[in-house]
């Protein structure tokens, strides 16, 4: 069963869904006849599962197979384990793509509190809570607190990865997309670069999304000298 698995976790990151997705099913089907129904390595390949369906686009079948791994972590782990957490994550982004905003939060708050009361308050773990319900709150409007969760992630990881962590460009660029005041917003986007800049000079996607958004702050200033240099930047 486990050989299956690690099969599929190679096919998985190949880009070969299919065949991964193939490889995770006959992990299930091995466990469940082996072991039983709610095996832990029954859950852990539904879970799989889950994420080739929702790499596909298939939401539905993904989160009915994230519900189905979640019910058998639960019953093997207790209330509180990583994979929960984990598993809690994953159906706050299927339902938050699918707008069902009240489902992701539930999931997103999940999340968090399992997180807290595995690794405390402060630590790195937790940002994930903060930086996905901080998501929730800007696609709903609500700014103020998407702030509060951006900056709360942005303290933890700042002082866990001494500044120098891609996840921190992440949440500097979404505090920049929220800002209202174009100063202000600009000032974090440079901060997102600085970060960018910190770990490879190389372009990166995160570095072309940076350049994007100044490239608009910019160009509302009528500061059209630097938003044409981040017109080339984004450009080359």
């Amino acid at each position: 069963s486990m050989m299956y698995n690690n099969m599929g976790v190679i096919y998985f990151y190949e880009g070969a869904l299919d065949e991964a997705f193939d490889y995770y099913d006959m992990s299930r089907t091995i466990s469940t006849m082996s072991a039983s129904p709610n095996d832990i390595n029954v859950g852990r390949a539904l879970y799989n599962m889950g994420l080739v369906k929702e790499e596909k686009g298939f939401l539905i079948d993904a989160s009915n197979l994230y519900e189905r791994a979640l019910k058998i972590y639960l019953l093997n782990y207790g209330q509180y384990h990583h994979h929960i957490a984990e598993v809690y994550g994953s159906l706050g982004n299927i339902h938050l793509t699918r707008y069902e905003f009240k489902k992701a939060q539930y999931y997103f708050q999940k999340d968090l509190e399992t997180s807290i009361h595995l690794y405390g308050e402060g630590h790195v773990e937790t940002t994930w809570g903060y930086e996905n319900l901080g998501r929730l709150y800007q696609e709903e409007g609500k700014d103020s607190l998407a702030h509060e969760m951006f900056e709360k992630a942005l303290e933890i990881r700042n002082q866990f990865y001494q500044g120098k962590n891609i996840s921190i460009a992440n949440v500097l660029l979404s505090l920049a997309e929220i800002e209202k005041n174009t100063s202000k917003s600009i000032e974090y986007a440079k901060k997102a670069l600085s970060v960018e800049n910190s770990i490879t000079l190389k372009p990166t996607i995160g570095k072309w999304n940076i350049s994007l958004h100044l490239l608009q702050k910019y160009t509302q200033l009528q500061r059209y000298s630097l938003a044409k240099k981040e017109l080339k930047r984004s450009i080359y």
